[in-house]
């Protein structure tokens, strides 16, 4: 039975994307660094090791779902 992936966010300060995505790389992840954080996909114990592990990500989140808005008030 294969465990459920989640799409992921790792918050982190400007300029320390880059580092967030090396570690998790070194931990078998599929990183991708983007403005203000890292997008990762994870299962429920990586997620949690991500979130006890990174040293510089200021919160790891879980990405439920998505869509484009192009006004304010959306």
């Amino acid at each position: 039975m294969s465990e459920i992936k989640y799409k992921c966010w790792a918050k982190a300060a400007f300029g320390l994307e880059g580092i967030i995505a090396n570690e998790l790389k070194y931990q078998g992840l599929e990183a991708k660094a983007d403005i203000g954080g890292v997008r990762f996909n994870a299962n429920i114990s990586e997620i949690l090791y991500a979130n006890i592990n990174l040293r510089c990500s200021d919160r790891v989140l879980i990405i439920l779902n998505e869509a484009k808005v192009t006004t304010f008030d959306e």
